[in-house]
């Protein structure tokens, strides 16, 4: 619904809707941040993104003289349906099935998609309200309540215990010459930001102050798991 109705943030942000790249991308510092110089000169991963955002604006449906920012929120709605929803379903299908159960996601439907999509951004957002359209759509069906509700996001503080279990696992990486994350991420620009108390740039794009720990260690773990070596 977020896809299809504009709920994120992002739909809502003139910078992040003016901004040369994935609107969700506008501001952030990514991981490609803390890569060896010599990693990132060879990966060259700010090129990468350039032509992957290139890419997918060819792939957008036009209309025929649209213009403006109608025609840059069409945009902004195909790069969230086939570039920022993608993972998300294939998230949510590997965490179910890996127990067995069936989610359902009924507005992935496509007769809604392809409907929803030609309806003008004006519409969707009555009163500049975020999912304006489907709130109002439903406001017969749901308590005041519910339907004026803003948007939360999924709790993103995790417990104490988890902040200190990755945090020393952080430090064994750094006391562990070799630690095959190090091959691509640079061992002073971590330690410095462990020492300082600072964040690692986490690959989420929702607030979480050990996003960028748990993706370091999961890379390490990833790269053990599959004895993954660089030349």
């Amino acid at each position: 619904a977020d896809e299809i109705f504009g709920g994120y943030p992002y739909f809502h942000d003139p910078a992040a809707l003016a901004a040369d790249t994935f609107p969700w991308l506008h501001g952030r510092t990514t991981p490609a941040a803390l890569l060896r110089p010599e990693v990132a000169a060879e990966v060259r991963p700010e090129e990468y993104t350039a032509e992957q955002y290139r890419r997918s604006l060819d792939g957008v449906p036009r209309l025929e003289g649209e213009e403006g920012a109608d025609r840059r929120i069409r945009e902004i709605f195909h790069l969230a349906l086939t570039r920022w929803l993608p993972p998300l379903l294939e998230r949510v299908d590997r965490v179910s099935m890996s127990v067995g159960l069936e989610v359902r996601v009924p507005f992935c439907d496509h007769r809604l998609v392809d409907y929803v999509a030609n309806v003008p951004w004006a519409v969707k957002t009555p009163g500049g309200r975020s999912k304006g359209l489907l709130r109002d759509a439903v406001r017969d069906l749901l308590p005041p309540q519910v339907a004026d509700r803003p948007k939360s996001g999924y709790p993103s503080t995790p417990a104490v215990r988890y902040t200190e279990v990755l945090t020393a696992r952080a430090h064994e990486l750094l006391a562990d010459s070799q630690a095959p994350v190090f091959d691509l991420v640079d061992r002073e620009t971590v330690r410095r930001a462990l020492a300082e108390g600072r964040p690692l740039p986490s690959p989420r794009t929702a607030p979480n102050p050990v996003g960028g720990l748990d993706h370091l260690v999961q890379v390490d773990e990833w790269l053990r798991a599959y004895r993954v070596r660089l030349r």
